[in-house]
């Protein structure tokens, strides 16, 4: 679960702000645990289920992943012609 809220934090945080200087980077994760930890307090507050906090997270850390990507340009792993 850690780990989970962890990767999502710092995902967040660097779909957020794109900065390559340390401070930036480190203010992007503090960022995006706020962000994360708020996200599931408006979820608790909704009463919704514990397996759908599941998902609600997956879906979290999935559109960190998409904005991070789409920010910076697409798929690293697919070559650009």
């Amino acid at each position: 679960g850690m780990m989970v809220i962890a990767l999502a934090s710092i995902m967040i945080g660097d779909a957020l702000i794109h900065s390559k200087k340390i401070h930036f980077q480190i203010f992007a994760c503090i960022l995006g645990a706020i962000l994360y930890r708020y996200l599931f307090m408006i979820a608790l507050q909704i009463n919704i289920s514990v397996s759908d906090l599941k998902l609600l997270s997956a879906l979290l850390v999935i559109l960190a992943i998409s904005l991070s990507q789409s920010f910076k340009g697409g798929n690293p792993h697919v070559e650009n012609k």
